[in-house]
């Protein structure tokens, strides 16, 4: 007779108690000989201190254990065996601030943990030509700095077009330092023979990331940032690579 997979199996578990409506989903024991304890806290807001309703929290290490925050934002884990274990929550709405799993060190002395959820951020901001008009179909893409092989570069943490009405929204952003850019498109746009275009530009009007202004996105909070575009003399470029 053929077995069925773990992975199966696991999944079978956290389906059976999601359907039932449990605070605790799963636990996987392994030490049944350790000395066991009761695993509590809450998960939280960093930017209001407000406690967080309905996030999932992962309990990691001897065993694995899973449940939802209560409307206290509260959560609980039972017979948790003694040890060091990591501690993440996730919810729509929020990122879990880096490191994503904290250590903690379960024992006989308190077993109640904080846990922080940061709430994302958005940009918004409307794309207009010179005459006041929305420019619509432009590709707006935000970046943000990162450190690759010991250098600063930015990399695109998302990217969106804009509607009829020139407007565009980009969710779930990160707080921190980012620019925003705009891409290239002809003027009109399903004819492959325009010679005239919109360029690429970053905030607020420069040709490369290098001349952008940088934007602090703050945690919680929007960010406006609107660009007016001016069309330009626009020209094919062939070649061939050997």
């Amino acid at each position: 007779m053929q077995h069925m997979p773990f992975r199966a199996i696991l999944l079978g578990v956290l389906a059976c108690a999601l359907s039932l409506g449990q605070g605790t989903i799963a636990a996987i024991p392994s030490q049944p000989s350790a000395k066991r304890y009761a695993v509590s806290g809450t998960v939280y807001n960093t930017l209001t201190n407000e406690p967080i309703r309905r996030a999932l929290v992962h309990l990691n290490g001897p065993e694995q254990h899973v449940a939802f925050t209560g409307a206290d934002g509260a959560f609980q884990f039972e017979n948790v065996p003694e040890g060091q274990v990591w501690i993440s929550a996730q919810r729509p709405g929020y990122f879990t601030p880096r490191p994503e799993m904290a250590a903690f060190r379960v024992g006989s002395g308190s077993n109640n943990f904080r846990i922080p959820l940061t709430p994302e951020s958005k940009i918004t901001g409307t794309v207009l030509d010179g005459e006041g008009e929305p420019v619509e179909n432009i590709q707006v893409q935000v970046m943000g700095e990162q450190i690759l092989e010991g250098h600063k570069q930015w990399v695109m943490r998302g990217a969106t077009s804009t509607d009829e009405n020139g407007v565009y929204k980009l969710d779930g952003q990160m707080p921190g330092t980012v620019i925003v850019c705009t891409g290239a498109r002809p003027l009109l746009p399903y004819n492959a023979n325009s010679t005239e275009g919109y360029p690429a530009r970053c905030y607020p009007n420069a040709s490369d990331t290098a001349s952008a202004q940088k934007i602090e996105i703050a945690a919680g909070q929007p960010a406006q940032v609107d660009f007016t575009l001016e069309p330009v003399r626009s020209y094919s470029v062939s070649g061939m690579v050997s």
